[in-house]
């Protein structure tokens, strides 16, 4: 992580004294990228029982980003996210009520944002494109537990956030390959504490 914040800001750094820049006003991005660093997904692979076979399982978290550029250095925009953590325990000891099954449960999390963003874009580079960004918007969660003794009086139940609030702040830049072309890596406060993907202008 130290490694990937340096390189990110040496090359910022950089970008600040080129004439020439990736960003400019009308320019449209579109980015897909792939997150690592999820508090919630971490806490699942922590979860193993010394009693119960454990088996996990996880979607991204996937960033789709979308920005416009509608002054020199500024870009407003829409950032969607979901991320997805499953956790399935085989109790080796434990049997359903009528004892016919070892028992099994199931620990399942999922959440999706759309965020409004805006970014302040800092260099002037025909490759490098530093900028920070705050995003402001709707986010949900939903955890489920279930298992698989039908006589349970609960043997599933749903809990869904009941805060609809979500927000990001994260530095990042552009790496331009070609004039339409590059790739995007981000650090901060968002669904991963890094992410990276492929960026498109046009």
């Amino acid at each position: 992580m130290k490694k990937v914040l340096v390189t990110i800001g040496l090359v910022s750094a950089f970008s600040l004294s080129s004439k020439s820049q990736v960003m400019h006003q009308d320019a449209n991005f579109v980015s897909v990228g792939y997150g690592v660093g999820n508090i919630i997904q971490s806490s699942f692979q922590l979860s193993e029982e010394t009693d119960a076979d454990f088996k996990y399982s996880g979607v991204g978290p996937l960033f789709f980003k979308y920005e416009y550029a509608f002054a020199p250095k500024i870009g407003v925009g829409l950032n969607v996210a979901y991320a997805q953590a499953t956790a399935d325990y085989l109790y080796r000891d434990q049997y359903t009520t009528d004892g016919s099954k070892l028992l099994e449960e199931t620990l399942d999390w999922k959440t999706w944002s759309a965020l409004l963003r805006i970014n302040w874009h800092l260099g002037e580079n025909e490759k490098v494109d530093p900028y920070i960004g705050i995003g402001l918007g709707y986010r949900t969660a939903s955890w489920e537990g279930r298992n698989n003794d039908p006589q349970q009086e609960f043997n599933s139940v749903e809990i869904r956030n009941p805060f609809n609030f979500g927000m990001d702040a994260t530095f990042g830049t552009r790496f331009m390959f070609t004039e339409n072309i590059g790739a995007y890596a981000e650090v901060g406060l968002a669904k991963a504490v890094l992410q990276f993907g492929l960026t498109a202008k046009f």
